[in-house]
C-alpha cells in the first residue's frame, strides 16, 4: 500500500503541496513558517499560511513562480512574491539574505513559539530554538534579547500572544520587556496591536495587567495607565463581544469597558491612536459618548429610559457594556428590552413628519417644530404609537394654540 501524502501535523491545501513540489523539483526547499504552524501545535485553527523558500536564489525561485502562475514582487526589497494558483494567490518569501540557513532565519523571529518551521513534504517539524517545548509548558520566550529588542512594539505582541494563545511570558522576558521604550514606535502599530489583544483573546484582562506591569500602557499614552480598572469586567466584555455584531462594534463594546469609568483623556488617547471611524462605523465618536453616558444604568431602567437614549446614543451598546462593567441581571434584561423595543442601534423612527403637518394647514416655521418636539415626547414616553395617533395628537395641540390662524 502507497504511504499517504498527506502531512500529518499541518494539514495544507492541494495547491501549497504542489508548490512545494515545484521548489523540490527546482533544488530548493518550501517551508510553512511561524504563526500557523504555531497554532497546528496548540490545535487552533489557522487560516493564513506564511511560505519560505530555502535553497533557491532570487531568480531561481521567480522562475519557478512564474511557471505555475501569474507573479509579481511585492515589500521593500522585493524579497516577497504573490503567485495565483487557481484561484488562490499565495505570499512566498525569501530569506532576508539568499545565505541564510532556515536555524539563521529562526533566530531573527521575535518569540520561540513564532521561530518554528514546517516540511510539508517530508512532514517535518524544524524547531531550532526550543518552542515546541515552550509551547507545551505554555511559555512566551524571546528568540534572542539583542534582536527582540530591534522592535519594541513586540512588548505588545507579548501581550496580544498571552491574551490570545493563554501563554505566559518568562520571567526574562518580562524584564526584557521592562527595559524597552515605546517612544518611537508609530501610534498607529500600537492601535493595531491593542486592538487585537480585545478582540482576540478570550480573557484579556491578564495580559492587560502584564502590559502595566511591563510600563507599555503608561508610555503610551497618560489616559492608559488607568486602563482595564475593572479586571473582571474586562474578562466578561469578552465573553460578551459577539452579541455586539460585526467586529467595528466589538471594538467599540472593548474599548469603552476598557477606558472605563469616565471620559477624560479619551478624545487625546483616540487623536493620538487614530481610532475614528472603522469600516464606516464612528468607533471613537460611539466609545467616547458611551463613556459620557457611564456604565451604570439608572434604577429602574425603564422602556422610557431606553427610549430617551437611543435619541443620542447605541442603547444595544450600551447595555452591553453595562451588563459587561456591573455583571447584573438587570443590565442584561435591559439589553434585551432594547431590542425588543427595536432602538438597540437606532432610536424609534418619528411617527409624524413636518410635511403631514404643512398639509394639515400648521404653517411653515416655529409651529411645526414645537409640534413635532411634543408628538416625540409622547412617543418616548409611551403615551402614543401610531401615526394615527401621533396625527390626532397634533391637531388637539394645534388646535388649542393661541398663534393659529383665524
Amino acid at each position: 500500500m502507497a504511504a499517504s501524502t498527506t502531512p500529518r501535523l499541518l494539514s495544507l491545501p492541494e495547491h501549497i503541496l504542489h508548490l512545494a513540489r515545484a521548489c523540490r523539483g527546482a533544488g530548493g526547499r518550501l517551508y510553512v513558517v511561524g504563526g500557523s504552524v504555531r497554532d497546528a501545535l496548540l490545535s487552533r485553527r489557522s487560516r493564513d499560511h506564511d511560505l519560505e523558500v530555502h535553497g533557491l536564489t532570487h531568480a531561481e525561485l521567480l522562475a519557478v513562480l512564474e511557471g505555475l502562475g501569474p507573479t509579481k514582487e511585492v515589500g521593500q526589497g522585493f524579497r516577497v512574491f504573490k503567485v495565483r494558483l487557481g484561484k488562490e494567490t499565495v505570499d512566498v518569501s525569501l530569506p532576508a539574505q539568499d545565505s541564510d540557513s532556515l536555524e539563521d532565519a529562526a533566530r531573527r523571529r521575535d518569540l520561540t513559539i513564532n521561530a518554528l518551521a514546517y516540511d510539508p513534504l517530508e512532514d517535518e517539524l524544524v524547531d531550532p530554538v526550543g518552542g515546541e517545548r515552550d509551547i507545551r509548558e505554555g511559555l512566551l520566550r524571546e528568540v534572542d534579547p539583542v534582536t527582540f529588542a530591534e522592535d519594541p512594539l513586540r512588548v505588545l505582541r507579548v501581550g496580544r500572544f498571552m491574551g490570545s494563545l493563554g501563554l505566559q511570558p518568562t520571567p526574562g522576558l518580562t524584564a526584557l520587556c521592562r527595559t524597552l521604550s515605546l517612544a518611537q514606535v508609530p501610534r498607529e502599530r500600537v492601535q493595531i496591536e491593542l486592538e487585537r489583544l480585545l478582540l482576540e483573546a478570550p480573557a484579556p484582562a491578564a495580559a492587560v495587567g502584564w502590559l502595566h506591569e511591563v510600563g507599555a500602557l503608561a508610555q503610551v499614552h497618560p489616559r492608559l495607565a488607568r486602563a482595564g480598572a475593572r479586571p473582571e469586567a474586562l474578562d466578561r466584555a469578552a465573553a460578551l463581544r459577539r452579541h455586539a455584531g460585526k467586529l467595528p462594534r466589538q471594538a467599540a463594546l472593548m474599548w469603552t469597558v476598557l477606558l472605563a469609568p469616565g471620559k477624560d483623556g479619551v478624545a487625546g488617547l483616540f487623536d493620538l491612536l487614530r481610532v475614528g471611524r472603522r469600516r464606516g462605523f464612528p468607533l471613537g465618536p460611539t466609545v467616547l459618548r458611551l463613556l459620557e453616558q457611564g456604565l451604570e444604568l439608572p434604577e429602574p431602567c425603564t422602556d422610557e429610559v431606553l427610549l430617551r437614549a437611543s435619541e443620542t446614543l447605541e442603547v444595544g451598546l450600551w447595555t452591553l457594556a453595562a451588563q459587561a462593567w456591573s455583571g447584573s441581571p438587570e443590565a442584561r434584561e435591559a439589553w434585551l428590552r432594547s431590542h425588543a423595543l427595536g432602538v438597540a442601534r437606532e432610536a424609534l423612527p418619528p411617527l409624524i413628519g413636518g410635511r403631514q403637518l404643512l398639509d394639515a394647514g400648521v404653517p411653515h416655521g416655529r409651529p411645526v417644530g414645537e409640534l413635532l418636539e411634543a408628538v416625540r415626547e409622547a412617543q418616548l414616553t409611551g403615551a402614543i404609537s401610531t401615526p394615527a395617533e401621533a396625527h390626532s395628537l397634533a391637531m388637539r395641540l394645534w388646535s388649542t394654540r393661541s398663534d393659529q390662524p383665524h
